[in-house]
């Protein structure tokens, strides 16, 4: 849930969200993987983030955690948080 904002729900408003996270001048977004493991019928995923902000600023930095369900289409994201 974005700040403020009500909970991202679906495909398209992720993009959306992601989209105007680049709107506002964010770049250079990385993703690294720390750990993964299995837990019942999920997979929870967890790592490090970074981006740069307008004019080079940043670089700002912080945690995530995916937590993967399957289902019949595959593995999809049901908890998507980071900080």
């Amino acid at each position: 849930m974005p700040p403020r904002r009500s909970t991202v729900v679906g495909a398209e408003a992720i993009c959306t969200f992601f989209a105007d996270i680049r709107a506002q001048g964010f770049r250079d977004y990385v993703v690294d993987l720390g750990d993964v493991f299995a837990k019942d019928a999920s997979l929870v995923a967890s790592g490090r983030w970074a981006l740069r902000g307008l004019g080079g600023g940043g670089p700002y930095k912080g945690n995530w955690l995916n937590i993967f369900a399957r289902e019949r289409m595959g593995w999809l994201i049901a908890v998507h948080m980071w900080n």
